[in-house]
């Protein structure tokens, strides 16, 4: 079996497992990363890799601090605080919210955000009495999150990723706030989307689902001395992610030990509290990652379109069909693994169609930045999933903002052409 079809099919088959969700998405993730490791396309080792990533280790980590934070009053406190001044007024909660994630994100870990804006969120809707929903909350958050994450260049990881292209192949590399010329336009637009026009739309989606309830988000019981420790814990966790000084991976986890280890969460419920099965499915995708590329799928979908343009394609035909090509496969695998396969493949065809290299790296950039139909592309968009939001969900609530945000790269690029 030639593996570049077989890839495609799994890709395909993968997408209607997430939308229909006949299995849980999972079981079916696992089942698409495994495939490539029973036909012999990559090792086991390889497919199974994403379970030891620092990704993983971060979401796990990031998940016991927040779950710590609430179990031992601390987010039911921020939540309080945050209800007195926005009242029993969703609208107005989740504009703060957006905008606090947007902002926070831009020089701290996506994930990290999401993991201490999560139980924030659940303690201001469970004192609202009702007013506030965190379902109604946490998707258009994470995107605000994902967006303000884009707008700069220590925000995210596919930033990361593109600078590191453009300096090994001597082009012009980004400044700090240059991924903010798509970011932060496009974080704005989210905003007043979800706030105003969307809102309606947002909570007839969002009507069947069921409110989930953490066992730990209001404890009121707990000794003062483990909201100070738990708060300092949460303090380093930050200033371990800001500095550096090892993997953010690294240093979730070893907040997340802390946490146990001081005795403010026990382990048996900070186990019991993380959400496994997203962590599944992210590591999953890891392996479904460079399935995908030791298949030789991407780089045939890549240069079919290629062949599809022909060769007197202008610039425009170039970057609209770049645009589609992230549009569907950035929705379906890592964004960072995704930019790094691919980044190879389309920036020595800028000569061609008569773009410069520099201004095409950061428009992919922004491009894969951008893809929200799917909670797979990004970890901290994945653990919006906790809140019990289909895949068609994502789709049918991220559509109109996804085409918008597109629309906002291209004209910024063709601005620059």
């Amino acid at each position: 079996m030639n593996p570049e079809y077989f890839a495609i099919g799994v890709i395909i088959i993968m997408a209607i497992g997430f939308v229909t969700e006949v299995v849980p998405v999972s079981v079916t993730a696992i089942l698409a990363c495994m495939s490539f490791a029973i036909t012999g396309i990559i090792s086991f080792p390889t497919a199974f890799s994403g379970f030891s990533s620092d990704t993983i280790m971060l979401i796990a980590g990031s998940m016991i601090v927040g779950n710590t934070l609430a179990r031992t009053g601390c987010t039911q406190r921020m939540g309080k605080a945050i209800m007195k001044i926005v009242g029993p007024r969703e609208r107005l909660a989740l504009a703060v919210f957006m905008i606090m994630g947007g902002v926070i994100s831009m020089f701290i870990s996506n994930s990290g955000t999401m993991a201490m804006l999560l139980p924030v969120m659940r303690s201001a809707a469970a004192s609202s009495g009702g007013a506030i929903r965190t379902k109604n909350l946490a998707l258009p958050v994470g995107i605000a999150v994902l967006l303000g994450g884009s707008s700069t260049l220590v925000g995210s990881a596919p930033q990361l990723v593109s600078q590191a292209y453009l300096e090994s192949n001597g082009l012009r590399p980004m400044a700090l706030f240059d991924p903010g010329i798509c970011g932060i336009p496009e974080l704005i637009f989210a905003i007043l989307f979800f706030t105003f026009l969307g809102h309606r739309f947002f909570l007839r989606e969002t009507s069947h689902i069921i409110d989930r309830h953490f066992e730990n988000s209001e404890s009121n019981d707990q000794p003062r001395s483990k909201m100070i420790i738990s708060l300092i814990i949460l303090a380093c966790m930050v200033a371990g992610f800001v500095a550096h000084i090892w993997t953010i991976g690294a240093v979730a986890v070893l907040c997340g030990a802390a946490c146990i280890a001081f005795r403010c969460i026990p382990a048996k419920e900070a186990y019991k509290n993380i959400d496994w099965s997203s962590i599944i499915v992210i590591a999953s995708c890891f392996g479904l990652s460079k399935g995908l590329a030791a298949s030789g799928g991407a780089a045939r979908i890549a240069n079919t379109i290629i062949q599809l343009l022909g060769s007197n394609a202008n610039p425009y035909v170039f970057l609209f069909s770049i645009a589609i090509f992230y549009f569907i496969l950035a929705n379906m695998m890592s964004h960072t693994a995704l930019l790094a396969l691919s980044l190879p493949l389309f920036v020595p065809l800028a000569g061609h169609f008569h773009i410069d290299p520099s201004l095409l790296v950061r428009a992919m950039t922004w491009f894969v930045c951008a893809s929200m139909l799917s909670p797979l592309g990004a970890a901290s968009y994945s653990m919006t999933m906790t809140e019990g939001y289909s895949f068609a969900s994502y789709i049918r609530l991220g559509f109109i903002p996804n085409l918008v945000f597109f629309a906002i790269v291209i004209a910024v690029v063709a601005i620059q052409l």
